[in-house]
């Protein structure tokens, strides 16, 4: 933006702007029209009027007119000639100023209150407000929810004694993981368990039937045809007994890959302290994703105990939930039954 002049108009006291270019030339009011000078420095000099000689009130107009003489003209001085080529003004302090005929007389226009610069910050202000609140907004809309506080539930005190066999043991247990009051057993039935799965379910039938215990759990299977729960829900352990656990799993054989989340789901719903999930096979992160967030998002405790294969990525997914997790060889399992045959 160009360096402007202020003047005060000699002629109707307005204030005016011009291009600092013109400085130590001449102007017109754009207002009401007086020709003025140009200070080279309007700090200090104000703007004067110009007038021409011969204008009345004009400072070194004759008082009484020339007299008429016969005398023959003298010829022109170099003074007079340059006078000819433009016209000649004075101020009212009587400073004589010439302004050629081709000279572009510039026009100060009225000065505008001072509200550029404000404006423009003021602009970009509430611009940068609104962009941040749109950001502020998207970036609520698409974050992350932090996990739901699960430091308030109270976890169950575990140690996994490999002695203690499942079929024996003279307490509630999913292979030897003991129970709450109230939880969902979730088993995997998919072809990687086939070497396994006969002994897990002789095991549970063994391990969930014990008449003095108050506890209720629900018995669910991931089949490659569906979820498959015992009863419809929640059942308690005392009304259980072997025979009815066997006849229920003797359907599901160990076949194709199961949706393991859909069955946390179904498992969730009947609001258990923790899901026991017994699995023999390592799931991808987005499945792994989809049962952690129903388990935070239910508060929900995850116990795993996995079979003839070690997973660090349940191992830790258990202990984000607060739940527990236990590795079983195939060979120990193998051992538990055979010790507990007659």
């Amino acid at each position: 933006m160009a360096d402007m002049l202020e003047l005060e108009c000699p002629g109707c006291t307005g204030m005016l702007e011009l291009d600092a270019g013109f400085a130590g030339g001449v102007c017109r009011c754009s207002e009401c029209g007086t020709l003025m000078t140009v200070p080279a420095d309007p700090g200090t000099h104000r703007a004067e009027r110009l007038s021409r000689p011969d204008a009345p009130g004009a400072t070194g107009r004759p008082d009484t007119p020339m007299p008429n003489t016969e005398t023959p003209a003298p010829e022109p001085t170099a003074a007079a000639t340059e006078q000819a080529d433009g016209e000649t003004f004075v101020t009212d302090t009587g400073r004589v100023v010439r302004i050629g005929h081709d000279a572009v007389i510039p026009t100060a226009s009225k000065k505008r209150a001072v509200i550029r610069a404000t404006t423009a910050v003021a602009f970009f202000a509430v611009v940068f407000f609104l962009l941040a609140l749109m950001g502020g907004a998207v970036w609520l809309m698409t974050r992350e929810a932090p996990p739901p506080d699960t430091s308030h539930l109270e976890l169950q005190t575990f140690v996994f004694d490999r002695d203690a066999n499942p079929w024996t043991m003279d307490k509630p247990n999913v292979l030897g993981m003991s129970l709450g009051a109230k939880a969902s057993i979730v088993v995997d039935a998919s072809g990687r368990s086939s070497a396994w799965l006969a002994d897990v379910k002789s095991a549970i039938a063994a391990g969930l039937t014990r008449a003095d215990s108050r506890a209720r759990v629900a018995v669910l299977y991931a089949t490659a045809k569906d979820v498959q729960t015992l009863g419809g829900g929640m059942q308690a352990i005392g009304n259980l007994n072997a025979d009815r656990l066997l006849r229920f799993q003797e359907g599901f054989e160990a076949e194709g890959e199961p949706p393991v989340r859909k069955a946390v789901e179904t498992a969730i719903g009947f609001e258990p302290e923790a899901v026991i999930l017994v699995i023999g096979r390592r799931l991808d992160s987005t499945e792994l994703d989809r049962i952690k967030s129903l388990l935070l998002g239910n508060e929900t405790l995850l116990d795993v105990v996995a079979v003839g294969r070690d997973d660090p990525a349940l191992e830790d997914l258990a202990e984000q939930t607060g739940g527990r997790y236990q590795f079983i060889a195939r060979s120990t399992l193998e051992n538990w039954r055979a010790e507990a045959s007659p």
